[in-house]
């Protein structure tokens, strides 16, 4: 073993129950009466309700993880964190590069988000350049647009604004001749099922006549080169769904497939594609959260477990696939609001917690991978809704 991969833990479920919560943890507080968990938030829906319409976003109170794994509030320049970390071994049946060695980074970035925001959707356009879709702004859902470039920063697109302002929706890229798709979401009236369309040559974003099968928030959602896919979501008063829904962006056909989830669940993490697999991280399910990561071959109709586990019951944390592994920034335990960064390596089947750590423990924030970092954008920290944008930078050679 590298004397760079002994700085990352392979953490197992098993392990974690016997050693407590071995990541730094703010107790997330809700209204009068709160036991420890989210009664509603503007980038989700409650624990304890599942089928309840989402309320206001929740301001996370103060860290009371371990004193060594707690990080810190960060102001003023940017700030980079360095450790010593590797990315997992690379099969050849995931992705072809070799492995990296050298330490990791995150920065704290000077430029910030237009607005604090958190339940958002962020997409990845493929030439440097990431939009975010939707959000909760503590107060209507937001309907503008923005665009990030990162020698640019972050502004409104002018002309592009959701015709349903959401929050709590899935987004994917579906291309240049297609661009942003918007699936569900929660606007100022509630659940809704409508598929909304972006694109930025004028730019314009437009409602499609296609919708979901039924109103729905908190959907998990990716785009496979031709297809994009809706997984799960929280249908109000319905419940959570099983459903997989296929949306074929040339026709507008929308199809309910055979396939489905395990359980009912909606999520505030998702899916992560990898270009050949779809692996849905955690979720709320009817009884709270789940530590379960599925993995979907869409090519081959399958829907199995992964044999991989979060190190405990979550969701709410931004995602994305680099590289050989799925990277989640943060998130929230039944309990608490972590600034935990996980790796999930299908590779070698294991769940590591990296030496990293968020400035603040947030959740419902996003991200997207530009040219070879990942960004996260937004969320929801200590003091409640975030503008800052973080900087990923993997292992080097």
């Amino acid at each position: 073993m590298s004397k760079h991969r002994e700085s990352v833990r392979a953490v197992r479920f098993a392990v974690v129950l016997a050693l407590g919560l071995s990541v730094g943890v703010t107790t997330a507080c809700g209204g009068g009466g709160d036991s420890g968990k989210d009664t509603g938030n503007g980038d989700g829906i409650g624990d304890t309700a599942i089928a309840e319409l989402p309320g206001e976003d929740v301001p996370a109170a103060d860290n009371v993880g371990p004193a060594d794994l707690v990080s810190e509030s960060v102001e003023g320049e940017a700030v980079e964190e360095t450790a010593a970390e590797v990315a997992p071994e690379v099969a050849p049946e995931v992705a072809d590069e070799p492995e990296l060695v050298g330490p990791a980074t995150l920065t704290l970035l000077d430029t910030k988000l237009p607005i604090p925001v958190a339940g958002i959707a962020a997409v990845s356009a493929g030439d440097g350049v990431a939009y975010i879709l939707g959000g909760d702004t503590g107060a209507a859902p937001l309907g503008k647009v923005i665009r990030f470039v990162p020698d640019q920063g972050a502004q409104f697109v002018e002309g592009a604004v959701l015709p349903q302002p959401v929050k709590a929706a899935s987004a994917v890229w579906a291309g240049d001749d297609y661009g942003a798709l918007v699936f569900g979401g929660v606007t100022a009236a509630g659940m809704s099922e409508a598929i909304q369309q972006c694109e930025f040559t004028g730019p314009s974003c437009t409602v499609l006549d296609a919708k979901l099968p039924s109103k729905r928030g908190l959907t998990a959602a990716f785009f496979d080169g031709t297809y994009a896919y809706v997984m799960g979501g929280n249908a109000g008063a319905a419940g959570p769904t099983d459903q997989i829904v296929r949306f074929d962006p040339a026709t507008a056909k929308v199809e309910v497939l055979a396939e489905k989830l395990p359980t009912p669940r909606a999520s505030r993490i998702g899916v992560v594609w990898s270009g050949e697999l779809a692996f849905f991280l955690g979720g709320l399910v009817a009884a709270g959260k789940t530590n379960e990561i599925l993995t979907y071959d869409p090519a081959a109709a399958s829907l199995v477990d992964s044999g991989m586990k979060l190190p405990l019951p979550m969701d709410g944390g931004a995602y994305a696939w680099l590289g050989a592994a799925a990277m989640v920034f943060g998130g929230e335990t039944s309990v608490s609001t972590t600034d935990a960064i996980f790796i999930v390596s299908p590779n070698t089947v294991e769940v590591l917690v990296s030496d990293l750590k968020l400035p603040t423990a947030r959740r419902g924030g996003a991200a997207a991978v530009l040219n070879s970092n990942i960004y996260i954008f937004g969320g929801t920290g200590m003091a409640g809704l975030l503008d800052e944008i973080l900087r990923y930078t993997p292992p080097g050679d």
